[in-house]
């Protein structure tokens, strides 16, 4: 994912800052966004744990589980954060069906990259790849068993609970800014690292947007 254990702290400090600076400014759907981030960046403090142990003598190959199981539920945590910041009586049905789909993707997307059982799950430490293949993006063990097919099934997934956002210039520039770190990773690295890449943009400043999007309401409220 990122290139080192510095980036990987500098980038969990980050998002923890503008989490907690958002959900104090607490403008409209500000913590939406700050429970949202905060969510999505304990990937890097999680990814801490896999530069610590590169001699892989027992946290680095427990927190590629870990980190398989919290990549796998963050569109789940999305729908759940979505129906939390919609007020009750503006939820609608819709919410708890994507909720229920972004739980059975989390299924089938955490069997599909833990791939199948063997000497290779045993085997699992995760560390960055090198030169011929990715570089010095730190590689989790589990990302060569998805393609992109569910690189992008993952992001729609996580992104579309933001139509039930409003006003709708948030929701589309935060999901365009997501689908444009797929898009960039594609573009500026090779296949191999597509999801490393992404991830480590994706957690730095993907839902980072309502810093640059309009002005508070005269009277706004806090959420």
């Amino acid at each position: 994912m990122c290139w080192s254990l510095r980036v990987s702290l500098g980038s969990w400090a980050l998002v923890a800052a503008l989490a907690a600076f958002l959900w104090r400014r607490a403008w409209r759907n500000d913590r939406w966004f700050a429970a949202l981030l905060l969510f999505v960046g304990q990937v890097q403090a999680l990814e801490a744990v896999l530069w610590l142990d590169q001699g892989c003598s027992g946290p680095n190959q427990a927190a590629t589980w870990v980190l398989l199981g919290w990549v796998s539920l963050e569109p789940l945590a999305h729908s759940l954060i979505a129906l939390a910041c919609t007020p009750r009586k503006a939820r609608s049905a819709a919410q708890w069906v994507l909720a229920a789909a972004a739980a059975a993707f989390a299924a089938a997307f955490a069997a599909a990259a833990a791939g199948p059982p063997g000497a290779a799950r045993q085997g699992w430490c995760s560390r960055p790849c090198g030169a011929a293949d990715c570089g010095a993006h730190l590689r989790w063990s589990w990302v060569p068993n998805i393609n992109a097919a569910w690189h992008l099934a993952f992001l729609a997934f996580l992104a579309t609970p933001l139509a039930f956002m409003r006003p709708w210039s948030h929701a589309i520039a935060a999901a365009a800014y997501a689908f444009a770190t797929f898009a960039a990773a594609h573009v500026v690295f090779n296949p191999a690292e597509v999801f490393e890449s992404m991830w480590c943009w994706l957690a730095v400043g993907g839902f980072a947007v309502p810093l640059v999007l309009g002005r508070p309401p005269a009277k706004h409220v806090r959420a």
